[in-house]
């Protein structure tokens, strides 16, 4: 039988159980499931944590329709639903932490190991896209034309200035078999 694991927030009044994850913090149902409710600091007011969940799931909705919809920015609004879920339920940034497509990349990001080749040509393509129609198309003044401009060219160099991650299907492989990112040893990483 699982073990239950037991988050209270601050005040003590809300709790919230994850009844499948056993003590070795893997789920019964998948075990290359991590639990990361450590990671998780759910807000104590329910009518803001209700908020951030709503938002959270919005997030997801949107960010998902970005991979496949041109001028949506989707990863974006992952790390938006990310920081929104770890604010509302340990259920919810738990799934996102651990889907196959999206946790992988969320991870790398979070951990500072930046993002894959193909996500950033993707978003820094995205981006110029969407400022190109928007400022040929939909802007007649000069000022909010250059105030896009910078902006793009801003999160273009913060994108590209990013580490290059491996593949997420190279990150999942690693830590199906317990290697986890860095597959070095500690002799390696002294040289």
């Amino acid at each position: 039988m699982p073990a239950e694991t037991k988050i209270e927030t601050e005040s003590d009044t809300t709790t919230e159980r994850i009844s499948n994850i056993p003590q070795n913090g893997n789920s019964v149902h998948d075990p290359t499931t991590t639990d990361y409710s450590a990671e998780v600091h759910v807000i104590s007011n329910p009518i803001l944590r209700a908020l951030a969940f709503v938002l959270g799931i919005v997030c997801v909705g949107v960010g998902i329709a970005g991979f496949v919809l041109p001028l949506i920015p989707g990863f974006p609004l992952l790390l938006a639903a990310a920081y929104l879920f770890s604010k509302s339920s340990v259920r919810y940034y738990n799934w996102l932490m651990n889907h196959k497509t999206f946790g992988p990349i969320i991870r790398n990001y979070n951990a500072g190991q930046g993002l894959p080749l193909r996500v950033k040509i993707t978003a820094v393509g995205t981006l110029w896209l969407a400022v190109s129609i928007s400022t040929i198309f939909f802007m007649d003044s000069i000022y909010p034309r250059v105030i896009f401009i910078v902006i793009a060219s801003a999160v273009s160099y913060h994108i590209i200035s990013l580490p290059t991650s491996p593949k997420p299907e190279d990150t999942v492989e690693r830590d199906k078999r317990g290697l986890g990112m860095d597959t070095r040893g500690i002799d390696d990483r002294e040289r």
